[in-house]
């Protein structure tokens, strides 16, 4: 019984010791920026990536966080886009990392929507507050005909000529 009651107790200090807030970020000189100032993407687009870029000395993970600044009235997050990433962890071993945004076409003839990406916290770096926002434009796509056949499509033929001079 005193064994069972050893090795319940050991594991649950293992279980308290593992779930703590104390995890390492990085130490070094870091410094977190948006990879681009501005993106334009048709709405028709799916899931896409903006990336995160890190410079300088890195010994551990960064957390970055992101969030929405809306610049559009009638641009609205989980109505015409959705952030599926908005914590991404940086790896000591990666510089860059990437949150995806899954656009939403609504099918309808509109305007373009904007809104801006921002580096919201930085956990183990420092953030470069002039690259610290990415300017997004969905393109509205649905007054482009091409655009609204999109996907994959099988085409078949027959000559007719051929077949008539058969007979």
């Amino acid at each position: 019984m005193k064994k069972i009651f050893l090795l319940i107790a050991a594991c649950t200090g293992l279980l308290f010791t593992s779930c703590g807030d104390d995890e390492k970020f990085n130490t070094g000189d870091a410094v977190v920026s948006m990879g681009q100032a501005e993106y334009s993407v048709k709405e028709n687009k799916g899931l896409f990536s903006v990336p995160l870029s890190v410079t300088g000395t890195q010994n551990g993970p960064i957390e970055v966080t992101v969030g929405v600044t809306a610049t559009d009235d009638n641009c609205v997050e989980d109505t015409h886009y959705l952030i599926t990433s908005k914590t991404v962890t940086i790896p000591a071993s990666k510089t860059t990392g990437r949150t995806e945004i899954k656009l939403v076409d609504d099918h309808i003839i509109n305007e373009d929507h904007t809104f801006d990406l921002n580096i919201t916290n930085v956990k183990g770096a420092k953030l470069n507050s002039t690259l610290a926002t990415t300017h997004v434009t969905i393109l509205d796509n649905d007054d482009i005909p091409y655009d609204r056949m999109g996907g994959s499509w099988t085409v078949t033929a027959t000559n007719l000529m051929s077949e008539n001079m058969k007979k």
